[in-house]
């Protein structure tokens, strides 16, 4: 059994067939159904409805933070507020989201939440435009997030 048959294939001969079956059943890469990632964005892309959910680094307390975004065409925000373990019902107002780079989605933000100022320094928006994610500070945290777009305003 362990003698040197020639019925079976050597482990080098194997590894390569097994290497060309796994490449002849492979999908080009041509016929992913991903957008493609250097998709470009408007000013009028971050409008609508949004659903925010940050992890928030403040010292004493981290914690979480689930917003309601509301996003007019020009990048105002709008009728929003946030919960948290720590406060509830949390006014998110004064601020404005900018597109900063088009061709690939990127944006920035400033906001005031519960009246202390706040701002997104890098985000990115999905080619599909329906997620978003990045990080931010306030004078007293740091927060990075996910939003996920929930409607028309």
């Amino acid at each position: 059994i362990c003698g040197g048959s020639s019925r079976w294939p050597s482990p080098s001969a194997w590894a390569w067939s097994s290497i060309n079956k796994s490449a002849a059943t492979t999908a080009p890469a041509t016929a992913s159904p991903i957008p493609a990632a250097t998709a470009s964005c408007s000013q009028g892309d971050v409008e609508g409805r949004w659903r925010v959910y940050a992890t928030v680094l403040q010292s004493p307390t981290p914690h979480w933070m689930n917003c309601d975004l509301t996003v007019t065409p020009a990048g105002a925000i709008s009728n929003s507020s946030c919960d948290s373990p720590v406060q509830r019902n949390l006014q998110l107002s004064s601020g404005e989201i900018k597109i900063a780079v088009t061709t690939n989605c990127v944006f920035t933000a400033r906001f005031e939440l519960g009246g202390t100022p706040n701002s997104i320094q890098h985000a990115t928006l999905s080619p599909e435009k329906s997620v978003a994610s990045g990080v931010g500070a306030s004078s007293d945290a740091y927060f990075t997030f996910t939003m996920i777009r929930t409607g028309a305003p």
